[in-house]
């Protein structure tokens, strides 16, 4: 395609339009014609259709442009004047022309330039022209002038036929009789024709009237000439035969004479007011028809061609000269044969003359014209009748008066100036004047006065003709007039079709509309368009027609946004009169959105009230896309380098274009199951946001898919079918339907070659076209939305990576790192379940750690073959990873795992080698709650991640070996099992620091004493490592035999000092030993450098701080000393290294306070218990690991010993009494919180002695007199309590229906091991053992263990209910045993009884006994018995709870945890 077809303003612009289209712009100033602004690009296309020759001076430098009609008339400036600046193309015209052009580009005022000569080179020479030249400025839509127009009317052929009509006419009236009465009439008619010709030197340059030499021959003299200062040189003849005067005379046949300026320079010079160009060409005529009677040599004008219209004019001249001067030889023969003939020749001289007078005569009085005759000082001597007329005076009146009296004063000075001239020159005088007749009557009239001259040819005087041209200029006016309005019309006319042309070429819509006061919407005042240019039709698609015929149309086309806001401003301002312009946006036929701005101009009647208004409407779409662009692409901009996630920034990035593109923007990414996941939503109306926002998971269609693969936006019809394409859900199908959403703008973002999500646009409004640069701003904004999530992915990825590189380095063993990678990679990966193998060369793949699968899997897969079919065999055999996307590929390539991942609903998975070095050390399995694609890049992602997995787990199952020996070592030193006391229970921990590679020197050690006394050190060597750990053990065991020796602890570590001097290293080391009597609880102890011991019990924690020492080693010392102190039993001791109380930039001091505080708040604790509490609590902020193992990993080694001084056996002989037991609970209690027991073994030791007991009580002595029973409890060395309950009645045996009791011994079988039941004539034993909980202790209250409950009787109250006889709720209070069941039970079961519906409030109840369960079991047989129903009301987690379980019967009463404090004995109504 051409550019001129491409560009409308071109196609029908003929050969200009294909040149301009076909031209070069780029390299010019004002660029190529797609780029031209609108107003040039229309002015362009006027010029090129006008048939009137017209030019645009287009830019500052006024480069031209014109249409064909111009172009023929250029000459030879075209065609490379096209393009080029004015004073470039057209150099030769532009000093006349250029000024006037950059004037008008300048201020922007048009001028009209008439009759304008110019000089143009047409065809070899210059040629004189003439122009009517318009200049009009051109602007664009700001106002600014962009070029100028010249619209050109060429009136040569009008200027130069005029100039040659008046040489005619003057010719014409050339008279012999008037010129020369005299005679030599000839001679003076060829001056007179001469005079006549040199008025017109522009074309005739030069002349000269050539007459025969009488008897001459062939001879001419020159009778008369102008414009040949030095005479007429000889002209050749063509044929080169001589003279050309001659040719002529001889041949009377005219000859052209070419090449003067080079033949005889400076012969002929310039005339011509054009310029200096002297002539070139003359053409000599013959004079008179017939023999020649001379010749006439006629220069030929310059600057015009010597063409048939030339010559004709010379011809016309030869004509009139030649008439001329025959008329004048007539009269010469008639004068000279009057002279010649004597009287007869006078008689008929002045019978001639007499007749030549009165014809004459004649011709004077009845001439048309007025006649008169004045001297050379313009004094009139004759007048004819039509003078006196004229001037309404009587003839001899005017005679003898000057002829200027009777001119207009206006004229007069001007007339005579001219009549001064004609007489100082002797030329003919011609003058247009006014004349005031004697009426005052004011008369225009012209003269033509010719001179007079004597026989010597001086002037005497001249003879006029005046003619009165009044009503002749008044026709003429008239005339004008007409021409004039006839040309107003017709310019007018021109001007409207160029004006019409001009305005539906704009790339404008032109309108005008009358203003409604009532009209509009609102009835406050709206428009009615009356006019509206094509240009609407073209931009919008409404006809231009519908603007007029529909008042409410205008309204209807801006955009709902826009329309309330736009018909106000426009109603406010026109309604004031106002001018304004308005930006808004319109909705066109298509759907297309475009801004368009709107100028508005208000006509206002003579009262200032608006009657109409007229307005030009720009498309700036362009415009205000570029803009809107610019600022969406800079906000944009912002948003990819701004902190955040991508989810959050893609969310801002909807809320920020959601307007430009749509009606709503969702985001969606592509998840690893290669579904579409709803990341953000923006939508102002909340219904349709929610419909959005419900669905957070969509299917991407393969359509869609294919769509945009390519990467670029698409724009899709959003049909049903489309709809249940992307959700399966039919409720939800159903509401995505109902939104009526009619098409959408996807924008694929994309991540290395794959889409990874979608940002869509959907118009819900109807179908919305999509502009090209709007689709452009789309693609750039999917571009940007991309890269940023892209950088998101990487810095996240980047980020894990380096999260679980630096955990792995950090990991001490096998199972750390085991454990950090399966807790890292679900929430990395999305993986439901991970497991780690290792490769062991003798076992194949073991399993190390895993979560997220069932106990069964694990067991049936915790070892694997290398040869086995399963992907993680798999993957560790080949080293290949085993990636499987869903469960069709689980069928195909795993069958026999298929159920598995069935049952335990997985649908991916992957097995990924362990590599390190070129060597798999092991494998890792992952499994998928979702079908996974596993795109390119998340493969890659996983295989870093799991990369950087392997060196680690090398380097941690080096370090299990390193801490193996290092543990082997440690053990080897330190005691390999503490003893086993009567009452000091111990407990103790080890815990190696610095990851726990090497052998420390922490130490600790207990030893068994003569005479029952017990000795515990603790000591700390200096450094770590196989070095320290030997000079532990030289010290631990010397210590050991100082101590068994007898020494006390002062007197051993006197000896300890001087061993140490002897032993390298040991210099600094540090080390408490103490010993304890367990009978009488008195405590020696002595400390080298070492933190003091602590003693936690019932009354706090105290520090043995008074026994100070330095650390061994150390020379000129002070002596050892030692403290002294006595513990109870219940309390504990705390022996301990530096390592559990340093921390880094703290206090020593800080530490062992911190200990202390720790030891008093968990004392109740047993050893066992008390030593994880410590560990715990006193490390947590210092470890400097192990945060993802759970266990204390302290900085250095950690020593740490624990001594419980247990009560003595506690033996009880008591009355066999019910009244008795509350006694004994609190005896046992009290024992059994000195032994350290943990709460729940308290209690269930309370509750098998107080079941025993009531045994007893109840049974032993039934029917006799009460006698006595037996309470007898030991602490085993392992911690256990052995129990023994005996009376000495006789036995009862167990009933076959026990109805609600009986279930004693069954509680006690459940509590305790072993339990033995012996019975006799001697009377009845049980034994039983309480073994130690298992369970780890958990943390104390802050404030203290809660003081016991103070035991009490049973008593009952009714709260509720009692009014009419009935129950509703009763309350017990105090210990349900067998004497609170005597005390309550039959005011229980008397409310059980009565039909109602009954609760049972136990949350104040203290204590509950079987007794007490049966008489609860009963209630409830009677109450349901009665048609009732019986809760159970109880405090969560206390006693009674624990007793109803240990019972069983907590699953067949209805037992309700009861909210708020236990009731209080004075609550409620009294029972």
């Amino acid at each position: 395609m051409t550019a001129a077809r491409a560009l409308p303003f071109l196609a029908t612009g003929g050969e200009l339009g294909r040149l301009i289209g076909a031209y070069d712009w780029a390299a010019g100033p004002i660029g190529p014609p797609p780029a031209w602004p609108g107003p040039l690009r229309t002015a362009t296309g006027i010029v090129l259709q006008s048939p009137q020759p017209m030019l645009l001076w287009v830019g500052p430098e006024l480069v031209a442009l014109y249409n064909d009609a111009f172009a023929a008339l250029a000459g030879r400036a075209h065609p490379a004047a096209l393009g080029r600046p004015g004073a470039v193309g057209f150099a030769e015209i532009w000093p006349v022309v250029g000024p006037a052009v950059a004037r008008v580009f300048e201020t922007g005022t048009g001028v009209r330039v008439d009759e304008q000569p110019l000089v143009m080179h047409r065809g070899n020479a210059p040629e004189e022209t003439h122009w009517t030249l318009t200049h009009s400025p051109v602007r664009g839509e700001d106002g600014d002038v962009l070029a100028v127009l010249t619209t050109s009317t060429e009136t040569t052929e009008r200027v130069v036929g005029a100039r040659r009509r008046e040489t005619l006419r003057a010719l014409s009236d050339l008279s012999a009789v008037r010129i020369a009465p005299a005679g030599r009439v000839v001679e003076h008619v060829a001056v007179a024709a001469l005079d006549a010709l040199a008025l017109n030197p522009q074309d005739i340059p030069f002349a000269a009237v050539c007459r025969p030499v009488p008897d001459g021959g062939d001879e001419l003299r020159m009778a008369a000439a102008h414009g040949l200062p030095q005479g007429l040189p000889p002209l050749p003849a063509p044929d080169g035969s001589g003279s050309a005067l001659a040719h002529v005379l001889r041949t009377g046949q005219e000859v052209v004479v070419c090449g003067l300026r080079n033949a005889v320079p400076g012969a002929f010079p310039a005339t011509h007011e054009l310029g200096d160009l002297p002539p070139d060409a003359a053409v000599v005529l013959p004079l008179g028809a017939g023999a020649p009677a001379g010749a006439l040599v006629l220069g030929v004008n310059p600057y015009r061609p010597l063409d048939d219209d030339q010559l004709g004019f010379l011809h016309s001249v030869e004509n009139l000269v030649s008439a001329a001067l025959a008329d004048a030889s007539a009269l010469d023969e008639t004068l000279d044969a009057a002279r010649r003939g004597g009287d007869a020749a006078d008689e008929a001289l002045s019978s001639a003359l007499f007749q030549e007078r009165e014809r004459y005569r004649t011709l004077v009085t009845q001439a048309p014209v007025g006649i008169w005759v004045a001297d050379r000082r313009g004094t009139t001597t004759f007048v004819n009748e039509q003078i006196a007329q004229l001037w309404g005076r009587p003839a001899a009146e005017l005679t003898g008066a000057g002829w200027t009296d009777q001119v207009h004063p206006d004229d007069r000075e001007g007339a005579a100036a001219g009549w001064a001239a004609a007489v100082r020159h002797g030329t003919v005088w011609e003058s247009t004047y006014r004349i005031i007749a004697a009426d005052d009557a004011v008369r225009e009239v012209r003269t033509s006065a010719r001179p007079l001259r004597d026989p010597a040819g001086e002037i005497t005087g001249f003879l006029a003709t005046t003619a009165d041209i009044t009503e002749e200029r008044r026709a003429e006016q008239v005339r004008r007039d007409v021409a004039t309005e006839h040309a107003a019309r017709k310019a007018s006319e021109a001007a409207a079709a160029r004006l019409r042309a001009m305005v539906q070429g704009l790339a404008a819509i032109v309108w005008e509309a009358e203003w409604r006061r009532d009209g509009g919407p609102d009835g406050r005042g709206g428009l009615r368009f009356t006019f509206v240019s094509d240009r609407a039709e073209e931009l919008l698609g409404h006809p231009a027609a519908r603007w007029c015929d529909d008042p409410d149309f205008w309204p209807t086309m801006i955009h709902p946004d826009d329309r309330d806001e736009a018909l106000a401003y426009t109603g406010d301002r026109t309604a004031a009169g106002l001018d304004h312009d308005l930006t808004y946006r319109a909705v066109a036929i298509d759907g297309r959105v475009l801004w368009l701005h709107q100028v508005v101009h208000v006509v206002t009647g003579l009262d200032g009230t608006p009657v109409a208004a007229q307005g030009l409407t720009v498309d700036v779409t362009e415009q205000k896309r570029a803009e809107r662009s610019a600022a969406l692409l800079a906000d944009t901009g912002r948003l990819v380098t701004q902190e955040g996630s991508a989810e959050d920034r893609l969310r801002d990035l909807a809320r920020l274009v959601v307007r430009e593109l749509g009606d709503a923007a969702v985001v969606a990414l592509v998840g690893p199951d290669g579904l579409l996941h709803r990341a953000a939503v923006e939508h102002d109306h909340p219904g349709i946001a929610e419909v959005l926002c419900t669905r957070t998971v969509m299917r991407l269609p393969p359509s869609l898919t294919e769509a945009l693969a390519p990467g670029a936006p698409v724009v899709v019809p959003i049909t049903e079918e489309l709809i249940r394409s992307a959700v399966a859900d039919d409720a939800e199908a159903r509401a995505w339907i109902a939104l009526g959403a009619s098409n959408a703008l996807l924008v694929p973002l994309v991540v290395g070659d794959e889409v990874a999500g979608v940002l869509a646009f959907l118009n819900l409004d109807g179908s919305r076209y999509y502009h090209p640069a709007e689709l452009d701003l789309a693609a750039e904004l999917g571009r940007r939305a991309s890269m940023m999530l892209a950088a998101d992915r990487r810095r996240t990825r980047e980020r894990r990576l380096q999260q679980v590189s630096a955990d792995l380095a950090s990991a001490g063993s096998v199972l750390e790192a085991a454990r950090l990678l399966v807790a890292r990679l679900p929430d990395f990966l999305g993986a439901s379940a991970v497991s780690v193998y290792l490769a062991d060369p003798e076992r194949g793949l073991r399993l190390v750690h895993a979560a997220g699968y069932s106990e069964p899997v694990l067991g049936a897969y915790g070892v694997l073959r290398f040869d086995d079919g399963m992907p993680i065999a798999v993957a560790a055999r080949t080293g290949e990873a085993v990636w499987i996307r869903n469960r069709d590929e689980w069928a195909r390539d795993w069958p026999d795992l298929l159920e598995l991942a069935v049952a335990g609903n997985r649908h991916a998975g992957a097995a990924l080698p362990l590599a390190a070095v070129g060597r798999v050390v092991g494998a890792i399995g992952l499994s998928f709650p979702t079908e996974r694609t596993f795109l390119a890049d998340e493969r890659d992602f996983v295989l870093a991640l799991v990369a950087q997995a392997a060196p680690a787990f090398e380097r941690a199952a080096a370090a299990d070996e390193r801490r193996v020996i290092a543990e082997t070592l440690q053990k080897s030193l330190l005691p390999p099992t503490l003893p086993r006391l009567d009452r000091l229970p111990l407990a103790s921990r080890y815990l190696p620091g610095a990851r726990g590679s090497q052998a420390g020197g922490d130490w600790y050690d207990v030893l068994p004493l003569d005479g029952g006394r017990v000795a515990i050190a603790v000591g700390d060597v200096v450094g770590q490592g196989a070095r320290a750990a030997a000079i532990m053990g030289q010290l631990r065991s010397a210590l050991s035999g100082y101590l068994l020796e007898g020494h006390d602890p002062e007197q051993a570590l006197e000896r300890l000092d001087r061993f140490a001097g002897r032993v390298p290293g040991a210099t600094g080391s540090t080390v408490a030993c103490l010993v304890l009597d367990p009978e009488t609880g008195d405590l020696v102890w002595a400390r080298a450098g070492h933190p003091p011991p602590l003693v936690a019990g019932p009354n706090g924690c105290r520090k043995l701080d008074d026994a100070t020492g330095t650390v061994l080693g150390v020379r000129a010392r002070p002596a050892y000393s030692a403290g002294a102190a006595t513990i109870a039993p219940g309390e504990s001791i705390v022996l301990y290294t530096d390592g559990l109380v340093e921390r880094r930039g703290e206090l020593v001091d800080d530490g062992i306070d911190r200990l202390a505080t720790i030891a008093a708040r968990h004392h109740a604790l047993a050893p066992e218990a008390l030593t994880d509490a410590l560990l715990t609590a006193a490390l947590d902020g210092s470890a400097t690991s192990g945060a993802m193992t759970g266990e204390p990993d302290p900085a250095d080694d950690v020593a740490l010993i624990v001594a419980r001084l247990v009560p003595a056996p506690l033996r009880l002989v008591l009355p066999a009494e019910a009244a008795v037991l509350r006694e004994l609970r609190a005896a046992v209690l009290a024992w059994a919180a000195a032994a350290g027991l943990a709460e729940d073994d308290v209690y269930d030791l309370q509750l098998a002695i107080g079941e025993a007991a009531a045994n007893a009580v109840e049974h032993a002595y039934r029917g006799r007199a009460p006698g006595s029973m037996s309470v007898e409890l030991a602490r085993d060395p392992d911690g256990a309590i052995d129990a023994h309950v005996r009376d000495e009645g006789s036995w009862r045996p167990i009933p076959e229906e026990k109805g609600y009791r009986g279930r004693g011994l069954e509680l006690i079988r459940d509590i305790s091991n072993g339990m033995r039941l012996h019975h006799g004539p001697e009377g009845t034993e049980v034994r039983f053992t309480l073994p130690p909980s298992s369970a780890p202790a958990a943390p104390a209250d802050p404030a203290g263990p809660a003081a016991p409950v103070t035991p009490g009787p049973a008593s009952l109250r009714i709260v509720g209910g009692a009014e009419d006889g009935g129950a509703g709720t009763v309350e017990i209070h105090g210990e349900l045993d067998l004497a609170g069941v005597r005390g309550v039970g039959d005011e229980l079961l008397a409310c059980a009884g009565t039909g109602r519906a009954l609760t049972v409030d136990l949350r104040a109840t203290t204590y509950l006994a079987s007794a007490g369960v049966a008489l609860l079991v009963e209630a409830d047989r009677r109450v349901r018995a009665s048609g009732g129903r019986l809760r159970l009301l109880v405090s969560p987690g206390d006693v009674v709870r624990r007793a109803l379980a240990l019972s069983g019967v907590d699953g067949l009463l209805e037992v309700l945890d009861g909210e708020g404090p236990p009731p209080r004995a004075g609550d409620g109504a009294a029972g």
